[in-house]
């Protein structure tokens, strides 16, 4: 596993842990959702969109 996988994984997981979504995370961050680069990956693993 590549480390940019294993990053997103963790962050995947946390943002499960703590209800939130990557478009809250890309509000945080203060930048486009799509640079939010693993967008699709969220989806597919817990269906948001």
């Amino acid at each position: 596993m590549k480390t940019n996988d294993i990053v997103i994984n963790k962050i995947i997981n946390w943002l499960e842990a703590e209800d939130k979504s990557y478009e809250w995370l890309a509000e945080q961050l203060d930048v486009s959702k799509g640079l939010v680069g693993f967008k699709r990956r969220l989806y597919f693993k817990i269906g948001t969109y």
